[in-house]
């Protein structure tokens, strides 16, 4: 059954993937290959069932596919909406349904893939919808805090794997306040994965010769998010 419905898994990822590439300019579908291995790593061999195992591993390889199907869809829209003189109310209802159909497409391949219904709704719950509204990382760490315990391993695994790819410092900064607004090591989180991302992190800013005082106002940040957090 597992071999099966990987090799189904897989055929989604890579039909979702397909010619897409990296900073690095490698192929886009062996980032999800090394989450789902990082995954299977760490988690594999936990004290937990058989299908929860399979659905960790069955959303490393999906965890981007709808994220960036709707990324892909929504330039496409505004690039169509532009060439069509569309006014900005009409512009943003069409990307929205754009965006909405492209979801769909995903959502009917990984029900067709899987029948787990865990497996779809970890990957759904690992599509981060940005907020405009809001910075950018201060975006990414409340997705990162509104995370299960199950989608955070997942999500974990992801960032292990873009430090140790070809991370921008941006993307270094914005994955250590994300793991400092976590405080500590989250339960269930695998020990070594944990400090292998933290050791990570470091390493990165070394190389990178990030001083300590844009450390010091990394902490500064995290702690006006987690104040807000305890006020609501």
């Amino acid at each position: 059954m597992m071999l099966e419905s990987i090799k189904d898994i897989i055929g989604v990822a890579k039909h979702f993937h397909d010619q897409q590439t990296r900073r690095s300019g490698e192929p886009a579908i062996n980032h999800p290959q090394r989450v789902a291995q990082i995954l299977t790593k760490y988690y594999g061999e936990e004290d937990q069932s058989v299908e929860i195992i399979e659905s960790l591993i069955q959303a490393g390889w999906l965890h981007d596919t709808i994220e960036d199907h709707i990324s892909k869809a929504e330039k496409r829209a505004r690039d169509e909406a532009e060439s069509r003189g569309m006014t900005q109310i009409d512009t943003e209802d069409f990307v929205q349904r754009v965006a909405d159909n492209a979801e769909s497409e995903v959502i009917h391949h990984i029900s067709d893939a899987t029948k787990n219904p865990a497996v779809l709704h970890l990957v759904r719950e690992l599509t981060h919808i940005k907020d405009p509204e809001l910075p950018k990382t201060e975006d990414y760490v409340r997705y990162i805090k509104s995370l299960s315990p199950l989608a955070l391993k997942v999500k974990l695994a992801d960032m292990l794997d873009n430090l140790q790819s070809t991370p921008s410092t941006r993307q270094v900064l914005k994955y250590e306040s994300a793991l400092s607004a976590l405080e500590k090591r989250p339960k269930g989180i695998n020990n070594l994965h944990w400090e292998t991302l933290l050791n990570v992190v470091r390493d990165q800013k070394v190389s990178r010769g990030i001083s300590l005082k844009s450390e010091s106002l990394i902490r500064k940040f995290v702690r006006i998010i987690l104040l807000e957090e305890m006020q609501k």
